[in-house]
């Protein structure tokens, strides 16, 4: 039976991380879904009430609705893949830390193009993405070979 290594630290709280953020994501996703028809229905409000449309040539109600739409359905499928990451890390999965490397990725790029506020994510991102590659790690996951072991204490 092939042995396999223990769950480093680590990933384990990247796992717990992992997931806290994906129900975050569908719960906020779901909120914002859920809150988009009536956000919409204030901007007709007071669309009426001022008279204004502010000279646009479109809805903007129906704008508005569209953007939170869309807004939640991306917020959820993240969470989704966040939860799957969580899973995937806690038993040893292979495709789980392939998946949040390219969440990592989007990750940074995300902060790059909301750069000087995004340093923060780019620098997590890119120490969780350093300890990702590490060997024991990768051994973990089965895309490396186990870790050697510390050489023996000479004699006494």
């Amino acid at each position: 039976m092939k042995k396999v290594p223990e769950r480093p630290t680590g990933i384990t709280i990247l796992a717990i991380l992992a997931g806290l953020i994906g129900i975050v994501a569908i719960i906020g996703g779901v909120i914002v879904g859920a809150l988009a028809g009536a956000v919409s229905d204030w901007v007709k409000d007071y669309i009426e009430a001022y008279g204004t449309t502010m000279g646009l040539g479109f809805d903007l109600t129906a704008f508005i609705e569209g953007i939170l739409v869309a807004i939640a359905a991306i917020a959820v499928i993240f969470g989704i893949l966040y939860v799957a990451v969580a899973y995937g890390f806690w038993v040893g999965a292979g495709w789980s830390r392939w998946l949040a490397i390219i969440l990592l990725i989007l990750d940074i790029v995300s902060g790059l193009l909301s750069l000087p506020y995004g340093i923060i994510t780019i620098i997590i991102a890119a120490l969780i993405l350093w300890y990702l590659m590490q060997p024991h790690v990768k051994a973990y996951f089965g895309a490396g070979p186990p870790p050697s072991p510390p050489p023996p204490a000479p004699p006494a």
